[in-house]
């Protein structure tokens, strides 16, 4: 019985790798397609958009890097230079706004060139049914034992990202001392403030962030695949 699962998750991974490649494909066509039609285009606006759509990765990975940098340098600033703490709660809502709008920035200019979610997902199964030859059926099986694959191994850590959250929330936020001391944005501070705080507000991210990557993302993708096929099902 474990050999025949464990031999099974292979093909469990295999069938998002799968989707991957052709979704990746699905994103290539419609690329080319908005990259001819900004050519067209004049401005640094458009220039802008053609660079976010063509090199979508570099151009996140740039404006991330600018916003980290800027928060180590605020972090630096705080901890090592005598400042009022006017300055030091402007800081910390500078970083804050940063922080949510580059996201929102690149997430708008990329968003006025995406497909339709029936047309994207639609091609993507179309490309996926040709590639393993099997029909609606077969595939909707398959997709969805890989979703169920993916939700038990990500189960775990989606636990301890909770378990962190409690402690942080119910636990830690409570403290007036360890709400002055985030506000100070401090390492040190909080760290004398609560101990578990400082060790969840570090740890959570991380395996919040791997969890998302390695689980969450595969498996609402892998949905919307299975949910097109519902969707074309009803349709006949």
């Amino acid at each position: 019985m474990h050999s025949s699962q464990g031999s099974q998750n292979p093909s469990h991974r295999k069938t998002f790798q799968l989707i991957c490649e052709c979704l990746d494909e699905t994103k290539k066509l419609k690329k080319e397609k908005v990259t001819e039609k900004l050519k067209d285009y004049g401005g640094k606006l458009a220039q802008l958009q053609r660079l976010l759509i063509i090199y979508p990765r570099t151009s996140s990975s740039v404006l991330l890097i600018v916003n980290f940098v800027f928060f180590v340098a605020s972090l630096l600033i705080i901890n090592y230079f005598p400042i009022p703490d006017e300055i030091r709660l402007t800081l910390f809502c500078i970083f804050f706004v940063l922080y949510f709008a580059i996201p929102i920035f690149l997430e708008w200019h990329i968003s006025q060139f995406n497909m339709e979610w029936d047309e994207k997902w639609g091609r993507v199964l179309g490309s996926y049914l040709d590639k393993t030859n099997l029909n609606p059926i077969q595939a909707e099986r398959r997709i969805k034992r890989a979703i169920r694959y993916y939700s038990s191994k990500g189960r775990p850590f989606s636990f301890i990202v909770n378990l962190l959250g409690s402690g942080i929330f119910i636990g830690c936020l409570s403290d007036p001392a360890f709400q002055k001391a985030l506000m100070t944005m401090s390492w040190t501070e909080i760290y004398k403030a609560n101990l578990l705080g400082a060790v969840c507000t570090v740890v959570m991210p991380l395996i919040y962030y791997y969890c998302i990557i390695k689980y969450d993302i595969p498996i609402a993708w892998m949905e919307n695949v299975a949910m097109q096929i519902e969707l074309e099902g009803l349709d006949d």
